[in-house]
């Protein structure tokens, strides 16, 4: 089953960013992190998380995730 058929997992998650930005090489600028994301399968919901983190330099994918959770 590939990603893209997996419902549950369509949310915007912490999961659902990994996924999108798996390979993705570190230190990255927020423009990066949202190119390299629509390039490699992101959803709406993952653009739109992104879009409210903080423009900066990002130093590992955890750095983002947790900016993602508290981003408003």
């Amino acid at each position: 089953m590939e990603y893209a058929d997996c419902l549950d997992m369509k949310t915007g998650s912490a999961k659902d960013i990994t996924y999108s930005l798996r390979g993705i090489d570190f230190p990255a600028e927020k423009c990066d992190l949202m190119e390299y994301a629509r390039h490699h399968s992101a959803n709406e919901l993952v653009f739109a998380r992104l879009d409210k983190i903080e423009d900066r330099v990002y130093d590992c994918l955890a750095d983002v995730t947790k900016q993602v959770g508290t981003a408003g």
